[in-house]
């Protein structure tokens, strides 16, 4: 995947919390999503509400690496106003 480039990524995530990030469990998918990140333009990250908060094992993204967050619309308005200081758009 070093050798590939992505335009957009679109990503999964078990957890999200503001003190570690986008984080997965399996540490296979961590090298996996962390590489192609990497190697894309545009990241999304596919996150419902109900992951706010949670953490797993893996740290793979920031919000900084992030240029949308696609959810479920009932996001809490902390985790908004932090989007948006960094420039992420939540569809």
């Amino acid at each position: 995947l070093e050798n590939v480039n992505f335009s957009l990524a679109f990503f999964g995530v078990t957890g999200y919390s503001t003190t570690k990030g986008f984080t997965c469990g399996e540490e296979e998918e961590y090298k996996l999503k962390s590489t192609v990140i990497r190697k894309s333009d545009q990241v999304s990250m596919l996150m419902d509400s109900s992951k706010v908060g949670k953490v797993s094992t893996f740290t793979f993204a920031a919000m900084k690496d992030v240029n949308y967050i696609i959810s479920d619309g009932r996001l809490d308005a902390s985790i908004i106003k932090l989007a948006e200081q960094y420039g992420v758009d939540i569809l």
